[in-house]
């Protein structure tokens, strides 16, 4: 039986893991071919995600042309409902897995035991949420701006199955089985493309409700063709958990809760104060922007979940790797994601103009806002496997809700007044934060020197506040 209370001291022969340690000397890392495998698993999974943006981009498009931005309003607000619920009900438990599942790995090459105690968490945590939904489900039909009550049965199975989803896919990249997750993310944008495509080409006349039941059932259809890719571990995982190791587990992961949902809640902010002070069609731009904006972002969350169980197996096995990583990898994103966050802010507006027209000419500026938020966003999440690695899960939330706060009180201020500039503002500033804080404990961790990466973060501020003062005031 696995014990959550204590950590592997020393490496296993049998540890498949043991075959992803970089080893000393360029040659050596050149030539091992185990070295190799974490390469291909990561280029695996960030080619998946690749084709999923390209595949997402051109649902976009489509999904802008077909709907009116009210029914985009509500799609976007549906969508956010079933987030609200899996980050405080469920996101804020993953970490759990790949945290003591690598320790479970190492020792008994299974997950059931791990898989079975967030289990414990989160099933009456569901099956509270799905009993709120149905008693306050005329509160939400009203949020939602619909009539049709079959919307809260989709809302309820898009939760149960994106729960399904979530607990697989942190199965299979706690194993670093990352080329399985990226079938599963290229999936996703087939079926959001044919769902789309069909309303484009008059098959299925577009509306809100239709989209969001076909979406539901199409993703029902995928996770039964993922189940077999985990094996029984994921089929019956139900074990007999020790009351320690629960406790463990928990103690581990809610602070989590309080920052996840802090994450979440920058977006949901801005969509409060822009539906407050603004209109559907200001809402509608902004969300259809905003997700656009994620959809580069997410190439973030692609980092974390190669880096966090690879690093749990360096800190077992070879911790000299982890300040290497620290010393080299940031510099190299942060500088790469301000160039490509230029080339995007050079080319989006005459693409836009090429599909939309003037339909989103109101987001431009708040777009722009929004894309410089993106270097920011990725540093944040090569800080967070490191520091989660290292137990200073209390610390990274924190960050979180500071972060949440920071977007709070910009919005208060500036969206009554500048509207969906101001929300995008927000949003920099938020990240921009995040970055800063969390940079502080991984150089403390390792004395390192990052004077270009406060140097960079100092320049893109300026640029930020730049643009907003001189779209304000023209």
């Amino acid at each position: 039986m696995t014990n959550f209370s204590t950590t592997a001291a020393s490496s296993d022969a049998k540890n498949p893991d043991a075959a992803h340690i970089p080893p000393s000397g360029w040659g050596q890392r050149i030539g091992d071919l185990r070295r190799s495998k974490f390469v291909k698993d990561a280029i695996g999974l960030t080619t998946g995600k690749g084709l999923n943006l390209v595949l997402g981009m051109l649902s976009t498009l489509i999904f802008g042309i077909v709907f009116a931005k009210p029914e985009i309003a509500m799609i976007s607000l549906f969508e956010m409902l079933v987030d609200l619920v899996m980050a405080f009900g469920v996101n804020w438990s993953a970490a759990g897995i790949t945290r003591f599942g690598k320790d479970e790995l190492h020792k008994k090459q299974s997950l059931a035991y791990t898989s079975s105690t967030r289990l414990y968490v989160l099933v009456p945590i569901v099956v509270t949420a799905v009993i709120l939904l149905l008693f306050f489900r005329t509160s939400v039909l009203d949020y939602l701006g619909a009539a049709n009550p079959v919307l809260i049965w989709y809302l309820i199975g898009s939760l149960i199955v994106s729960l399904l989803h979530d607990q697989l896919t942190t199965m299979l990249a706690t194993r670093e089985k990352h080329f399985a997750n990226a079938l599963f993310y290229v999936a996703q944008g087939v079926a959001k493309l044919v769902i789309l495509a069909t309303f484009l080409s008059g098959i299925i006349e577009p509306s809100a409700i239709g989209y969001v039941s076909a979406l539901m059932w199409l993703n029902g259809l995928i996770l039964l063709l993922r189940l077999p890719s985990c094996g029984s571990s994921f089929l019956y995982p139900m074990q007999r958990v020790r009351s320690e190791d629960l406790q463990a587990f928990v103690r581990y992961v809610v602070p989590q809760l309080y920052g996840v949902a802090g994450i979440y809640v920058v977006n949901w902010v801005d969509v409060y104060f822009i539906r407050k002070y603004g209109t559907l069609d200001a809402l509608g731009a902004y969300q259809f922007l905003y997700s656009i904006f994620l959809k580069f972002a997410v190439f973030a969350f692609v980092a974390n979940s190669i880096l966090f169980p690879r690093i749990m197996a360096w800190k077992i096995e070879n911790p000299d790797a982890i300040a290497r990583f620290a010393r080299k990898v940031p510099h190299l994103v942060l500088i790469v994601t301000i160039l490509c966050s230029g080339l995007l802010l050079v080319l989006f507006p005459p693409l836009f103009d090429a599909f939309f027209g003037d339909k989103y000419v109101m987001g431009y500026v708040s777009f722009s806002l929004l894309i410089c938020s993106l270097p920011c966003y990725f540093i944040s999440y090569l800080f967070i496997p490191v520091l989660n690695s290292y137990d200073r899960v209390r610390y990274v939330q924190n960050i979180n809700i500071l972060s949440a706060i920071c977007n709070l009180v910009v919005d208060y201020l500036l969206v009554p007044r500048f509207g969906i500039i101001g929300a995008a503002l927000g949003t920099f500033v938020a990240y921009w934060v995040k970055a800063v804080l969390l940079m502080m404990p991984v150089h403390e961790l390792f004395a390192l020197r990052w004077r270009l990466i406060l140097f960079l973060h100092i320049v893109l501020a300026g640029y930020v506040v730049f643009r907003f003062v001189a779209a304000v005031t023209l």
